[in-house]
């Protein structure tokens, strides 16, 4: 029972403020990681040294467990900090050749992607409507970052 002028809505804002999050918190890198995972998992493996075992790992289980294990969203994901800072340059150093093209394309999709929703909360709010925005245009960054990743990088390894 929804009382008379309150919005609906308000109970799908939740869930794609945490899809958001999942998407733009750390940027572009959570794609680097899947697609290295993907195309090289197996291999990376049995390579990491232990401390890039374990930063991955960690990194991996708290990036999963955060919509779960609680109400602060935005703090949990961020625990997932050692994959994505630390393991993802690492990993893209060992397996990816680089043109200076491609760099900058990803990384100002990266930036984009990371400075979105708080430029668009500041200037739109705290909506649904913004939300949907900035998961729109992510995923289209996402797409865009595939591409440059899939059809401009070879793997070194």
């Amino acid at each position: 029972i929804v009382p008379s002028g309150a919005n609906p809505f308000r109970y799908f804002l939740l869930p794609l403020k945490t899809i958001m999050l999942l998407f733009t918190t750390f940027g572009i890198l959570p794609l680097f990681l899947f697609f290295i995972l993907k195309n090289k998992g197996r291999q990376i493996w049995k390579q990491m040294d232990f401390w890039l075992l374990i930063a991955v790992i960690y990194g991996i289980v708290s990036y999963f467990i955060a919509i779960p294990a609680g109400t602060g969203i935005v703090r949990l994901v961020g625990y997932a900090w050692p994959v994505f800072l630390l393991a993802v340059p690492f990993l893209i150093q060992d397996l990816f050749e680089f043109d200076k093209k491609s760099l900058l394309k990803l990384s100002l999709t990266h930036l984009f992607v990371a400075w979105l929703p708080l430029e668009t909360q500041r200037i739109f709010g705290d909506t649904i409507t913004s939300a949907v925005f900035v998961i729109l245009v992510v995923l289209g960054a996402y797409f865009y970052s595939f591409y440059i990743l899939k059809n401009r990088f070879s793997f070194a390894a």
